[in-house]
């Protein structure tokens, strides 16, 4: 695990592991614009899915307690984006629709991380750093067991689609991506 310049251990806080989810994310778009496939299509919604359980999970308690305006974007934006996914996620392969929808996702997932980083993070970061990293291991450890959940289904995982730099910057241990 790296450490910092005083020798301690960085632990991924929550709000890195949802910068780096987002920079995951961003980066399965690109590869769609380059070459849109169906079975890519559902590895960008299944990657949705679990950005957006760990948001839920662990930075709506936060948010609940800091600020209610940045829940509100949140939950809205997640709704949204939960709404495009079920659309995308019940085409059937070649559906020549898949391609618009999936512009439309993305442009929605575009506008969702410009909103969340600038009104959800300052709230996040207010915690104290210990309670940031212990959330941030919390995050690793619910993104284990949802991967494990979707192990059994007939998707592609973005692991297996040999995507370059699937850990973020830094390579945290624990941010487990």
């Amino acid at each position: 695990m790296p450490t910092s310049e005083k020798g301690e251990q960085d632990v991924a806080e929550i709000q890195k592991v949802m910068y780096d989810d987002h920079q995951r994310l961003e980066r399965l778009f690109q590869r769609y614009r380059r070459t849109p496939t169906n079975a890519l299509a559902m590895a960008i919604c299944d990657e949705i899915d679990l950005t957006t359980t760990i948001e839920e999970e662990l930075a709506y308690p936060i948010l609940e307690q800091t600020s209610s305006s940045a829940l509100e974007t949140l939950q809205r934006h997640h709704e949204r984006l939960r709404d495009m996914v079920a659309e995308v996620s019940e085409l059937d392969p070649g559906d020549p629709s898949e391609p618009g929808l999936m512009r439309k996702l993305e442009r929605a997932f575009g506008t969702y991380v410009v909103q969340t980083e600038r009104e959800c993070f300052p709230p996040i970061k207010r915690l104290p750093r210990e309670e940031l990293g212990a959330i941030g291991s919390q995050a690793f450890t619910l993104r284990q067991e949802l991967m494990a959940q979707l192990e059994g289904r007939p998707r592609l995982r973005p692991a297996m689609l040999g995507l370059p730099g699937d850990l973020p910057a830094g390579g945290h241990a624990n941010a487990g991506w």
